[in-house]
């Protein structure tokens, strides 16, 4: 919004602007906005409200309170602005600043930029087996394919998905492009980038709300399929980018073309624990 300031006589109010009984409230409003204009400052309009507007604050000056959130009352001659703009960015950590941290027995994340810490649980049994069938699988795919080939992890395995900000995660298992592998910076332990596909195995812990927050984090981060695994129902839903969820049950195929050629892989092998 801009302040148009128009000329006036502003004696009174400079001589004395908070204990002047002269001037009524829309005045006195439009003082402290010329007065600021004229000033060169901000007039400090944006956030106005009725705790914090102009008049409110001559009133709250007067009687030597305390605007909400300051340490001090209100000074004469002070710019007044509202509570919002005084508030500090959050500060944002990089992937490099969070490994670098001492360890605290917690799980590490950063979701945009935003240190998240979790406890560290155990997984449970058909968890654990449904994941190391995966990426078994994946594997045998992977293994005979022609130098350079891509690269299948497991386990919490730390990946940087996108910078500036960064989000880094651990993922049950996942599978990285040769290029991907390539892009890895020397000596960083992360893998750096969206990997073709990212698996993640559902838990008795997991909400919806948390898995819808990681699809769509995913999805916000260019992975080009993600699998979302439920022991309890033994089905697969995949997601992809610009197609609707697909389920797939014990009588499906699950097909990762283009992206990973070759790759075809009945449902009922990833359940087949014996």
């Amino acid at each position: 919004m801009v302040i148009m300031a128009t000329t006036g006589d502003l004696s009174a109010w400079n001589a004395d602007p908070f204990h002047s009984d002269k001037w009524d409230l829309p005045q006195l409003e439009w003082m402290y906005r010329t007065r600021d204009v004229a000033k060169g400052e901000e007039a400090g309009v944006r956030g106005i409200d009725t705790l914090t507007s102009t008049p409110r604050r001559a009133k709250m000056a007067r009687r030597g309170s305390k605007e909400i959130g300051s340490e001090r009352p209100i000074q004469p001659g002070e710019s007044v602005m509202s509570i919002a703009e005084t508030q500090a960015p959050p500060t944002r950590m990089t992937t490099e600043e969070m490994l670098a941290l001492p360890e605290n027995g917690m799980d590490r994340e950063l979701i945009r930029g935003e240190l998240r810490e979790t406890p560290v649980t155990k997984r449970n049994f058909d968890h654990s087996s449904v994941l190391s069938e995966i990426a078994f699988l994946l594997k045998a795919w992977c293994k005979p394919l022609p130098k350079p080939r891509g690269r299948v992890v497991s386990g919490e395995a730390g990946i940087r998905l996108r910078h500036d900000p960064d989000t880094s995660v651990g993922v049950d298992v996942a599978y990285v492009s040769p290029e991907g592998v390539a892009g890895i910076p020397k000596g960083f332990p992360f893998g750096d980038g969206p990997p073709v596909l990212v698996v993640e195995i559902l838990s008795p812990s997991d909400t919806n709300r948390a898995i819808s927050e990681k699809i769509k984090l995913y999805q916000e981060c260019d992975v080009p399929i993600i699998w979302i695994v439920n022991p309890d129902v033994l089905t697969v839903t995949v997601y992809r980018r610009n197609a609707l969820p697909a389920l797939y049950n014990m009588n499906d195929v699950l097909s990762c073309e283009p992206e990973m050629p070759g790759f075809r892989l009945p449902v009922a092998e990833i359940f087949d624990f014996e």
